[in-house]
């Protein structure tokens, strides 16, 4: 809900956001003069079309800012409506109130209005219908000017549409549609919307870059969900993210947290910030869309959109290929400079390969052509032949450990089979195998991608520290 106590008592922000509201919907508005309580009356010429003969009515408008004292506008605080509309040659008469307007005023009001010698149209605003007025695309920019606290709040003002399964949704300043499929309750979104919104602010964006969410749609037959997000930064600038690398920090292809598919259309769109044409919840960013965003559809694009997504996806997927070996390749290499130890062998964790094994039914044959150690998913694993055993553990003592990421080193032995079904011992007493294992806590395993940034930076985290023992 709006806050009207954010508007100055004096009454004039009041006024300005009524004048914004009516300019924004395209009428000429202009002041009439002061009027005996200081305040300024405005005049709105309302263009009226016609097939026959378009003609204008002119509204007179009586702007009552209460919201700080909360009193209802009372008749003492009017002046002689039907004289004020005569000298201002005025057909329409409109009380726009902070409050509500009391019983006596809403009866004088009416009045007016069925006295067939007067010819004035009187009706009155107040907070409520204000607040729905601002509550759209084209005039939301409005209420987050004036309202910049409670327009940014987290309460959710969600409005029905024709459609029992489609609604309009204010939350936290964002404007978007929300559609089922088939359903026609909303309640149970608010805690995946909630959150995959958290996620989206929480994207470091340069200044005047940001998100914002445009519609919403879920499968409610099938279990998934829809996003609709524009990219928006300043023309003349680049964008910090592309298309690809948003539906990737997001999940897009993955069940999240709340065991729901998601998918994320995501479109880059340059601003002109001083533009009249330019507001961020522009009708242009809604209207030619709405078939996609009420079915779940791929929303239609230009060549450069299609473009830059196929460039980006592309570049992503070469960037992810070769960010799951730099470091760990780095780390073997820093392993191999040292004197006292000889690296028998090395593996890499392969979370990457874990979703690969849904698409086919004979596991062994996808272990055999991807050469998986099938132990080692989610943790790297390192065999030493160690030479010196107090030189080794000093150099281990320098990798940290924390709860987020940890090491295990081990003696190992070898065992070979022998005679009996039995198996034999065959390491000799001079001979020091070990095995170190590198993890990170199974809370930092939220995808793939997390999971694998967050091994490679223990994994330099490691190299750094053997450049210390190195060093000293």
């Amino acid at each position: 809900m709006l806050d009207f106590k954010e508007l100055n008592k004096d009454g004039k922000d009041f006024e300005l956001l009524i004048r914004e509201l009516l300019f924004s919907k395209g009428y000429r508005v202009y002041w009439s003069g002061v009027g005996p309580d200081g305040g300024r009356d405005l005049v709105c010429i309302e263009e009226r079309q016609s097939f026959f003969a378009p003609d204008k009515k002119r509204w007179l408008i009586q702007c009552k800012h209460n919201a700080h004292s909360g009193k209802s506008v009372g008749v003492e605080d009017l002046d002689d409506i039907v004289d004020s509309c005569t000298q201002h040659d005025a057909t329409g008469f409109i009380l726009a109130c902070s409050t509500q307007p009391s019983s006596a005023v809403v009866n004088r009001l009416e009045s007016i209005t069925n006295n067939p010698r007067n010819d004035i149209t009187a009706i009155y605003w107040d907070y409520v219908f204000i607040e729905q007025a601002l509550s759209c695309a084209s005039l939301w920019r409005i209420a987050q000017r004036f309202f910049p606290v409670s327009a940014e709040s987290t309460t959710w003002k969600v409005y029905a549409t024709e459609s029992p399964n489609h609604w309009v949704v204010n939350y936290k300043g964002y404007y978007f549609h929300l559609a089922n499929r088939i359903g026609s309750y909303h309640e149970h979104h608010f805690d995946s919307v909630s959150q995959r919104i958290f996620e989206i602010e929480s994207l470091e964006m340069p200044e005047r870059h940001f998100i914002r969410v445009r519609s919403i749609y879920f499968d409610d037959k099938n279990g998934g969900y829809t996003w609709y997000l524009d990219y928006m930064y300043p023309n003349g600038e680049s964008p910090q993210y592309s298309s690809a690398q948003l539906k990737h920090y997001l999940g897009d292809g993955y069940a999240l947290g709340d065991g729901q598919f998601y998918s994320f259309d995501v479109k880059l769109r340059a601003y002109l910030q001083f533009s009249d044409h330019y507001d961020p919840d522009h009708y242009d960013y809604y209207t030619p869309y709405m078939h996609s965003y009420l079915y779940g559809l791929e929303r239609e694009g230009n060549w450069d959109d299609h473009e830059e997504a196929y460039k980006s996806d592309e570049e992503l997927k070469k960037k992810l290929e070769a960010g799951k070996a730099a470091s760990f390749d780095r780390l073997v290499a820093k392993f191999s400079e040292i004197s006292f130890l000889r690296l028998i062998r090395a593996s890499n964790a392969r979370m990457e390969d874990l979703d690969k094994f849904h698409l086919q039914r004979n596991w062994s044959d996808l272990i055999f052509s991807l050469d998986i150690d099938t132990d080692r998913f989610f943790s790297a694993w390192f065999l030493f032949d160690v030479k010196s055993v107090d030189d080794f553990h000093q150099l281990i003592s320098y990798i940290p450990q924390h709860v987020l990421y940890n090491f295990r080193l081990t003696k190992a032995y070898i065992y070979v089979p022998g005679d009996d079904n039995r198996s034999r011992l065959d390491s000799g007493e001079d001979e020091y195998l070990f095995e170190l294992t590198m993890s990170i806590h199974p809370a930092e395993l939220s995808n793939k991608f997390t999971a694998r940034e967050k091994l490679n930076e223990y994994f330099e985290l490691a190299i750094r520290s053997i450049d210390a023992f190195q060093e000293k």
